[in-house]
């Protein structure tokens, strides 16, 4: 294959999806032969996500390379066809190390702090992370917490809108519909209800047909504030024991 036709073969990537095959890759990459590539659990620990954020982005990277059959081994098929095609090098992986390096303490610190309930110390620890890396959804949703229980509300509703979107495009209905509730109630303490009320919709129509969960419950408490701010009694009512 002459090098323009090697070039075209490479599929264009997103930052975090080039980050995740480069960490695929690296054991590969690091061997005279083939070995086993490195497992969701090795990668998630190396770019410190969570491995439900890896399996997404290999999802996408799976589609990327045409890899349409299931299975443990198209992990493996990936890893061989990224390095055949020349998509990942050794230098990619170190360039990833380097910059995991400078952001993995701050977002363990972080995480840390947001289970203790500790709101301004995971803030800071988050945000000065996401200055260095754009943070992933889960993180974006602890942010977006310690911005809402710090009083800085528009960082909240802008952290909860990036996670929304995250989750829309990992086809997380069920997630997106609770960012659009929370955003809802953000938008509605402000009585901007026209804009309350639009992610009030997002959520019905993301929550419609879903199994039921934890966000099916925040929908019937935003339904009840919103009746109860009409005077639908009887609704109240009936919203507030769904909820």
């Amino acid at each position: 294959m002459n090098i323009a036709g090697r070039e075209a073969s490479v599929p264009q990537f997103t930052r975090r999806e080039r980050d995740v095959l480069a960490a695929l890759c690296r054991p590969a990459l690091e061997a005279d032969v083939f070995t086993e590539p490195a497992s969701v659990r090795q990668i998630a620990v190396t770019l410190v996500v969570t491995e439900a954020a890896v399996k997404q982005h290999l999802l996408h990277l799976y589609d990327k390379f045409g890899l349409t059959k299931t299975g443990e081994r198209r992990r493996i098929r990936l890893a061989k066809e990224a390095i055949r095609r020349g998509a990942v090098a050794l230098p990619d992986f170190e360039a990833v190390r380097r910059r995991v390096a400078g952001t993995g303490d701050l977002l363990r610190a972080g995480r840390q702090a947001f289970a203790r309930r500790d709101w301004e110390g995971t803030f800071a620890r988050l945000s000065q992370a996401d200055a260095k890396e754009p943070l992933c959804t889960e993180d974006l949703e602890r942010l977006g917490e310690a911005c809402y229980w710090t009083n800085r509300q528009e960082e909240s509703s802008s952290s909860r809108q990036h996670a929304f979107q995250a989750h829309l495009k990992a086809g997380d209905k069920g997630r997106a519909g609770y960012m659009a509730l929370l955003l809802a109630i953000h938008h509605a303490s402000r009585l901007d209800s026209a804009v309350a009320g639009g992610w009030f919709a997002k959520a019905q129509r993301l929550l419609q047909g879903e199994p039921e969960c934890e966000a099916h419950g925040y929908l019937a408490v935003v339904a009840t504030l919103f009746k109860e701010a009409v005077g639908d009694w009887p609704g109240v009512l009936d919203s507030a024991e769904q909820a």
